[in-house]
C-alpha cells in the first residue's frame, strides 16, 4: 500500500496527486488555522516495502471534513496529494487534500482513523 508513497520521495517528485499512505500516529497531532481554514497536523510512521520507515505529516483540513479524532497510537489510512518536500523537520513528504478536490484536476481523497472515515 505505501508502495506509491515510497516511489514519490524515491524520485523526489514535488506533487502527484491521488497517493495513498497508511501508518500509526506517532507524537502529539496539533490544529492550525490558515488562509484555507482549520488543519490538523498528524505525524504518521509509515512502513514501505522492503522495510523501509518514514516520517511523514497527514494534513486534513477540517472546515471540510469536521474535526478529525486522532491521537497517538492511531491507525491511519489517507489518499490525498503528496507534496516533497516537507520543509518541517524530520518529516519525509507530506500528504494533504485529504477531501473531495477543490481545484481543477484535483482527485478526491480521505482520511481514516481507526476504520472512521472523514472526506
Amino acid at each position: 500500500m505505501n508502495a506509491g508513497f515510497q516511489d514519490d520521495i524515491m524520485n523526489r517528485r514535488a506533487v502527484a496527486d491521488g497517493v495513498m499512505v497508511c501508518g500509526i500516529v506517532t507524537g502529539r497531532p496539533y490544529e492550525r488555522g490558515g488562509e484555507h481554514g482549520l488543519h490538523a497536523y498528524i505525524p504518521l510512521r509509515v512502513e514501505a516495502p522492503g522495510g523501509a520507515v518514514y516520517r511523514t505529516q497527514v494534513i486534513p483540513n477540517e472546515e471540510l471534513v469536521g474535526r478529525v479524532q486522532v491521537r497517538s497510537g492511531d491507525a491511519v489510512v489517507a489518499v490525498g496529494q503528496f507534496v516533497y518536500p516537507n520543509h518541517r523537520a524530520g518529516y519525509e513528504g507530506l500528504i494533504h487534500d485529504t477531501h473531495h478536490a477543490t481545484h481543477p484536476g484535483g482527485v478526491g481523497g480521505y482520511i481514516s482513523v481507526n476504520g472512521t472515515v472523514y472526506r
